[in-house]
């Protein structure tokens, strides 16, 4: 079997499996009419294309997935027809009680939340949505049912749970979860020291780490992360280093819409 795209013929994939606990992670997406939440089920399936250079590029499933679920799936972070309104955002859930390992692993989705910022916040668009008052964070902080904070602490006893409340709706949920593992698993490795949660209003906190504020912020952080290189190896972040930065590219080269109606007749 092979895939075509564009005139170019790719080789079957590889495809690999890996089953996770479907109480323990799930994901939920809210817009600006909706919101829902559906569990992780049974398991998930990756597939990945081999690349000329051997690393893997996965093939970004989101209509297929959520249809799966019985859901639709937005592709933008914020529509154009709310330019000043709350935006497209989906959160990575992972559920537990709070014990040591676990204060360990939200030390590390603190510590690692801007260096993995790429794998929440693909695109140039992405990053628009994080702003003040939008209920998209813009801090990294972890707090009691508090939607300013980067993280979401809430539910008791069996539904007490975290929830990773950077990724984006255009973020590929598999890139999301990957990277909130790792994240997870770097806190427990390092035995990184439990966060105290955040009380108050994250956004007007200047003292708090930030989310990063554009793509190009996301692709510095990544490039000089060492503990991403250690999760996911050197080639796959080389490989999302370069797509990320082809990327940013190709916008810095593009003439927008906005530039065209501020400027034309202006300057």
């Amino acid at each position: 079997m092979r895939y075509r795209r564009r005139g170019w013929a790719w080789p079957a994939p590889l495809t690999f499996t890996f089953t996770v606990n479907s109480p323990a992670l799930s994901f939920s997406s809210s817009s600006l009419t909706d919101r829902y939440k559906r569990p992780v089920a049974g398991a998930l399936t990756l597939v990945w294309l081999p690349m000329p250079n051997g690393a893997p590029l996965p093939i970004r499933p989101i209509s297929a997935p959520a249809s799966a679920f019985g859901i639709g799936a937005p592709v933008a972070w914020r529509p154009l027809f709310a330019p000043a309104r709350g935006g497209n955002g989906r959160t990575s859930n992972a559920r537990t009680a709070w014990t040591p390992l676990f204060g360990q692993w939200l030390a590390g989705q603190l510590a690692m939340a801007r260096e993995l910022a790429y794998f929440y916040a693909p695109s140039v668009n992405s990053y628009k949505r994080y702003q003040s008052g939008s209920f998209a964070p813009t801090r990294v902080a972890a707090g009691w049912d508090n939607r300013t904070c980067g993280f979401r602490l809430c539910g008791e006893g069996p539904s007490f749970r975290v929830e990773n409340r950077i990724p984006g709706a255009d973020a590929n949920p598999y890139l999301a979860f990957a990277a909130t593992i790792a994240a997870g698993l770097h806190g427990i490795q390092a035995r990184l020291r439990p966060p105290k949660p955040y009380e108050g209003n994250a956004y007007e906190d200047g003292a708090l780490p930030q989310v990063p504020k554009t793509l190009r912020e996301a692709i510095a952080e990544l490039e000089r992360s060492k503990a991403a290189r250690t999760a996911f190896g050197e080639r796959v972040v080389e490989h999302y280093a370069h797509a990320a930065r082809l990327e940013q590219q190709a916008f810095d080269q593009a003439v927008t819409d906005w530039e065209l109606m501020r400027y034309f007749e202006r300057i």
